[in-house]
């Protein structure tokens, strides 16, 4: 059973891909209007900025990737737990 769809390779995981994606039904349509900039706080710069702790992680292919090779670019961390 090599092939797979999106990833799903079962008839449960894709009965609960369908459940899931009927579940969560329409987007609610925007307001129409101006946006009411007064709900949103004010932004303020920072003045300080401290660099971020060194660390060094290991990539699903094994090799390890440190904070310190993306110097100087956005990095966008997302640490899942479970």
């Amino acid at each position: 059973m090599g092939d797979s769809l999106f990833g799903i390779h079962s008839r449960g995981q894709l009965l609960l891909a369908a459940v899931f994606f009927l579940a969560s039904g329409p987007l609610p349509a925007q307001p129409a209007g101006a946006p009411d900039y007064q709900a949103i706080p004010k932004l303020q710069e920072i003045k300080d900025h401290p660099a971020a702790p060194e660390f060094t992680l290991a990539v699903p292919d094994g090799r390890k990737r440190s904070l310190k090779d993306f110097r100087g670019k956005v990095v966008f961390l997302n640490f899942w737990a479970t």
